[in-house]
């Protein structure tokens, strides 16, 4: 029986690969980024450093984001690499996305990102 996809919806998405060009990889760690899709259309984020939350909207297979507002606590070395993929994914504007089952994938041009949720 094969698994369902999960709505992007209702769901807190951890991430767990990053996307540059034909390249995906892992990270190392303690605390891995994650994006929440709430029903009121708010979008809650981890970076991996810092909190935040602002406006998206659901639409097919792209996600609109709004203004995502941050927390700005200082993030050096790998984390601060990590914090900048972040940002650039959920920038102001329009994103694609595709869910296989229990994974999340969301690309802007030829950046991305990759998690699941439970």
């Amino acid at each position: 029986m094969a698994d369902p996809d999960l709505p992007l919806v209702g769901r807190v998405w951890t991430v767990d690969t990053i996307i540059e060009g034909a390249a995906a990889g892992s990270f190392a760690g303690a605390s891995p980024p994650t994006l929440e899709f709430r029903e009121d259309s708010i979008a809650g984020v981890f970076t991996g450093c810092n909190r935040g939350e602002g406006s998206f909207e659901e639409r097919d297979a792209e996600i609109v984001f709004g203004d995502i507002e941050v927390t700005e606590e200082g993030c050096g070395g790998s984390a601060g690499e990590l914090e900048t993929h972040m940002l650039q994914i959920i920038a102001p504007g329009p994103v694609s996305f595709e869910i296989d089952a229990k994974r999340l994938t969301i690309t802007r041009g030829d950046i991305g990102i990759s998690g699941t949720a439970p």
